[in-house]
């Protein structure tokens, strides 16, 4: 009889040789989907529903040149302005299932022969608009978590904010920060940080993307009603649909922790996640998130405004102001 030691070791090495031996028989970029968000956003839990029950590659944040070799020549948060072509090679080369054989990026994956691929991106914001227009046949999704739950789980994850990589660029703060660049600047503490992050990245996410160029998808709406937001999921990705999908993804996480948000949590979950941030750290975040305008949609309460949201996303996008003077 084989003992539970002995079989968990052989459930590990096939899940390792699955992860490791993956064979990406896909074309280029038009046989991916990108999920992109922020670090602690949802976008695993979006994953989950799409490639439930279905042979998709994953490639989770392949965009981290301390990671991935074959992306070192890409910065970290870079911004892309329409036609800049600096990083088109290598961007393509991802979405087309490069590398094969990375052990970070094909950590999750489990499908051992795959034509279809799912990129995870916590990094994308600042390419997602060029991305989608350099790249009209690929479906992009864009989720979005309340600031201060996002910012709160990264901080309990040991996250640090990624602010002054993005106030380094001169077009990205040009052709959308400029008006927030005063208030972003005076941010000091951590947690505040964190919150200013977050708004830059969605800021520019909602400004540079619309409802032509990708699907949104809020957090919070995929929680409380996980059956009309799965299949409109499935349906922007062309996705066949899994009967046992609920169900699934349903089931409790392994190794979840107080942060995490899954499709049991439901509105009393999302609630209480808010409820743990002190009221003071609250009350900071909302000024950040007020001076964005992004308090249309999330104020201090833990379900947003959808509508509100979905109006600006279908807002048509902005591109660029030109050359920085």
């Amino acid at each position: 009889m084989t003992s539970p030691l002995r079989e968990r070791l052989r459930h590990g090495a096939l899940e390792e040789y699955r992860r490791w031996s993956v064979r990406d028989s896909g074309g280029g970029p038009a046989d991916a989907i990108l999920v992109a968000g922020s670090q602690r956003g949802g976008t695993r839990l979006v994953q989950r529903v799409i490639t439930h029950g279905a042979t998709i590659r994953l490639m989770s944040e392949p965009f981290r040149p301390d990671l991935v070799p074959d992306v070192r020549g890409v910065p970290e948060w870079v911004y892309l302005r329409p036609n800049d072509q600096r990083f088109a090679g290598l961007i393509a080369a991802v979405m087309s299932g490069h590398p094969r054989h990375n052990r970070w990026v094909n950590r999750e994956n489990t499908v051992r022969v795959a034509r279809r691929r799912l990129v995870r991106a916590v990094r994308a914001h600042g390419w997602l608009g060029w991305f989608s227009q350099e790249f009209p046949g690929t479906p992009v999704v864009a989720v979005v978590r309340h600031p201060v739950t996002a910012a709160a789980s990264q901080r309990r994850h040991g996250g640090s904010d990624h602010l002054d990589s993005l106030l380094r660029q001169p077009e990205l703060v040009y052709d959308h920060l400029e008006p927030q660049l005063a208030l972003l600047e005076e941010l000091h503490t951590p947690w505040e940080r964190l919150v200013g992050t977050w708004c830059a990245q969605t800021h520019v996410l909602l400004r540079t993307m619309d409802e032509t160029r990708g699907t949104l998808v809020l957090l919070e709406d995929l929680v409380r009603d996980p059956g009309a937001q799965s299949s409109r999921l499935l349906e922007a990705t062309s996705v066949t649909p899994d009967p046992d999908l609920l169900a699934a993804t349903l089931a409790p996480r392994r190794q979840a922790d107080e942060g995490t948000i899954d499709l049991r949590s439901g509105a009393d979950r999302l609630s209480s996640a808010l409820d743990a941030v002190p009221s003071e750290e609250r009350r900071q975040a909302m000024r950040i998130v007020e001076a964005f305008g992004l308090d249309v949609v999330y104020g201090d309460t833990a379900l947003p405004d959808s509508a509100a949201a979905h109006r600006l996303w279908a807002t048509p996008a902005v591109d660029g102001r030109g050359t920085p003077e």
